[in-house]
């Protein structure tokens, strides 16, 4: 046999019930509105962006080399935070692991080693095609932009 339904009681208070829903759909407006401001700062900040690389480009430099070299900018930035994050003991481990990997590159990026002369025109030779039309101080400049160290761009013309 089926238990008998409880009858339903209403406990709640419509006032206690309205404070809080008028609350939360305030907080919802404030973030509307928050959510607004931040798209309209970040679309001025990012419409100044766009008015430099305009400048750029009026100087000569591609906006089709800048955009991977901003790129390039931003990850060497969370790069360098990453390592500056690390304990020193777990930097050492890391630098053990990039040596177990033999990834010369990382340990150069890094400080840790000094690349060969073949290396480096290697390198170079990879970062004249990657910054098509970029050469000489353009080159090495748009390459420590970029976070690829301090290796002269004009070793892959020796």
């Amino acid at each position: 046999m089926a238990k008998a339904a409880k009858a339903l009681t209403n406990n709640y208070d419509g006032l206690t019930i309205d404070r809080y829903v008028k609350q939360v759909t305030a907080l919802w407006d404030d973030l509307d509105s928050a959510t607004g401001n931040h798209l309209n700062k970040t679309g001025k900040i990012r419409k100044s962006i766009a008015g430099v690389l305009e400048e750029a480009k009026a100087a000569g430099i591609p906006k089709f080399a800048m955009r991977p070299l901003l790129k390039l900018e931003m990850h060497k930035r969370q790069m360098t935070k990453i390592m500056d994050d690390l304990e020193s003991e777990h930097k050492a481990e890391l630098k053990q692991i990039a040596q177990a990997r033999q990834d010369r590159v990382q340990m150069n990026l890094f400080g840790w080693i000094e690349l060969s002369a073949t290396e480096k025109k290697e390198i170079a030779a990879a970062r004249k095609k990657k910054f098509k039309g970029v050469s000489g101080d353009d080159l090495t400049a748009a390459a420590k932009a970029a976070g690829e160290g301090d290796i002269d761009a004009t070793a892959g013309n020796a």
